[in-house]
């Protein structure tokens, strides 16, 4: 916990604050700002639970100047007192506090980023930004550390006082610093080294005039900097990412294992095995199946919920209550449950339910306002179509009038997306602000097609390496309206409402979705898509990656009809229908093909040189 005023503000004796003081452990520093990025010599304290605290110490050098005080000219041109110009946080403050924190956090146990790519190529929380990296595409810098440390060592001297380094947390050294070194011999920390760490201790050594054994000093901590032929040494040392950072994702890794150590006979025996057991026990569960599904919304009809959790029971799955989502409707507001497939990730929400709920009214009434033609009749026809086309599946209902809502409703805004010959329905749930009310737990890591271009990178060297036959053929399969497979539960139907425009009546409609919109933070289909690849893997050992709706399936020749009719099983097992072919219309099972054309990509892996 930290607190921030004036060194010399009313507010550090204020009675409130004197209570706190008396109550606990309360630890100071005092920076003046002009050391941090700041214009003038401001003073700034900071009260904190933890005594590190002192580490943002630092006192104005006198090595540059300051602005005046008093009254002066903002950016606009108005006159203001300049005190409130040096309001804001300088970024270097802002800096050096989170480098103080994160240290302290560390201290408590909380691991942190390592300093180099190296570090983390076998890291399992970073396995999809490796697979990006293994398919020769660069990985956005603010997801991984860089692939040299910034510093080319870390050292730890001390100094008499605080003054002794006029440099502020994380700032490089603009000119070499006297300091000692643990023996008491004096040294010289050189010009570009980083001020890391200052902690306050006592002196081990004595020195003649000086400090002595045991007197008050503090260890301070610098990043040294690389030579130029140091680092140059060290990335030709490490070499290029792509040669090191290798990781796939863990289920695909142990498939290619497992094609690596059995022959195809006995992968085909294997898959035979796994099929016939669960169409028994499919055939056994059919009529509970059936009963479970007409106490069920119509979208799960086809669904085998009892079947799929004994699957996953089998193969041990960490998310089983994934299938609640099926049996009771998914949620469209508020805290989003975190499932353990999944990384942690915090996200917390900008407005409560209850601010949501308050401001439904006018918020509405902008979003009607909002709801016009696109300006293309053959757009605002399909729109019109598909929603008529969900009221009949049972997907929604409508049309309502605003009065007819209930209390506390909310309404979003429907509008198409041409994507080629295709138009996708977007329900806008931000404009809404339901996704606003929306506290996030996890990070959804999904299979790009770096992903996939990496698994089979792998499958190649691997079995390369067994002397084995790499050769790969694919295909792919689009779950039937995911989305749409899935129930929003009856509590959560007042934050469905969706609007329209008609043309046919040039009129704004309302509907109310009762099953899960594109467009929702709360779209929870990726955990049940990830239910669904698990099976894939574990299950009939498929080498196959997941893209939203999309399912890639990897195979060699010899094994491309069992490949097919697993997936394919997997699908009914469950119960989720799926699509073959770019259209609407059901088509017939594709073809696996060498080149391969998924969300518009093309692959070729004939053109590529696997070394």
């Amino acid at each position: 916990m930290t607190l921030e005023n004036p060194s010399r503000s009313l507010f550090w004796l204020t009675e409130p604050f004197l209570q706190l003081l008396a109550a606990f452990d309360i630890f100071f520093s005092n920076t003046q700002m002009c050391m941090m990025g700041g214009s003038r010599p401001k003073w700034t304290k900071l009260a904190a639970s933890f005594s590190e605290i002192s580490e943002m110490d630092v006192e104005c050098d006198n090595s540059h100047s300051h602005l005046p005080w008093g009254k002066t000219l903002d950016d606009e041109g108005n006159e203001v007192f300049a005190t409130s110009l040096e309001a804001q946080y300088p970024r270097k403050f802002c800096h050096a506090l989170v480098q103080c924190v994160v240290r302290q956090l560390q201290r408590q146990g909380m691991q942190v980023l390592p300093d180099s790519l190296f570090d983390v190529r076998n890291e399992r929380v970073f396995e999809m930004q490796t697979a990006r990296i293994s398919a020769q595409q660069q990985s956005r810098r603010s997801k991984l550390p860089p692939l040299i440390s910034d510093v080319a060592s870390v050292a730890v001297f001390f100094v008499q006082q605080p003054s002794d380094v006029p440099f502020s947390l994380q700032s490089k050294l603009d000119k070499p610093l006297n300091v000692f070194t643990e023996s008491g011999m004096p040294a010289q920390v050189p010009k570009f080294a980083r001020f890391l760490r200052r902690t306050a201790t006592h002196s081990p050594f004595s020195v003649q005039g000086g400090l002595q054994n045991g007197d008050e000093c503090f260890e301070v901590a610098f990043g040294m900097p690389w030579t130029p032929e140091q680092f140059i040494s060290k990335a030709v040392e490490r070499g290029h990412p792509a040669n090191f950072c290798k990781l796939i994702p863990h289920d695909l890794e142990e498939v290619i294992e497992f094609h690596v150590q059995h022959s195809t006979s006995e992968v085909s025996e294997h898959r035979l095995s796994w099929c016939k057991r669960w169409l028994q026990r499919a055939a056994a569960l059919d009529r509970e199946e059936m009963q479970g599904a007409t106490m069920r919304h119509p979208s799960t009809l086809k669904k085998r919920i009892k079947l799929t959790k004994e699957i996953l029971e089998s193969l041990q799955y960490e998310d089983i209550d994934a299938l609640k989502i099926l049996e009771e409707g998914s949620t469209l507001a508020g805290e989003i449950e975190g499932a353990k497939v999944f990384q942690q990730a915090y996200k917390p929400c900008l407005s409560t339910l209850e601010q949501l709920e308050e401001n439904a009214e006018k918020r509405n009434l902008l979003v009607l306002s909002m709801t016009k033609s696109s300006a293309s009749p053959d757009l605002d026809a399909a729109v019109l179509q598909e929603t008529r086309d969900e009221v009949n599946k049972g997907w929604a209902d409508g049309p309502w009038s605003l009065e007819q809502l209930e209390k506390g409703a909310t309404v979003s805004r429907r509008f198409p997306l041409a994507q080629g010959e295709k138009v996708r329905m977007i329900d806008d749930y931000s404009v809404s602000g339901v996704n606003d009310s929306c506290t996030v737990n996890s990070k959804l890591d999904l299979h790009m097609i770096d992903t996939f271009v990496a698994v089979i990178k792998a499958y190649f060297e691997q079995m390369k390496g067994a002397m084995a036959d790499s050769s790969l053929l694919a295909k792919t399969y689009d779950l039937k309206a995911a989305y749409r497979q899935i129930p929003v539960r009856k509590d959560h139907l007042k934050y469905a409402y969706f609007s329209i425009y008609n043309h046919e009546r040039d009129t704004v409609e309302i509907y109310r979705s009762r099953t899960l919109p594109f467009g929702a933070t709360h779209s929870v289909y990726l955990r049940l898509a990830k239910m669904l690849h698990f099976i894939a893997c574990k299950g009939p050992k498929l080498l196959t990656t997941n893209f939203y709706d999309d399912f890639i399936l990897a195979s060699s020749p010899n094994l491309q009809d069992s490949a097919k009719n697993c997936l394919e099983l997997v699908f009914m097992f469950t119960g989720w229908e799926y699509a073959i072919g770019m259209g609407r219309k059901p088509q017939p099972s594709p073809a696996y093909v060498q080149h391969w054309a998924f969300l518009l990509i093309f692959v070729t892996p004939r053109t590529v040189s696997w070394r």
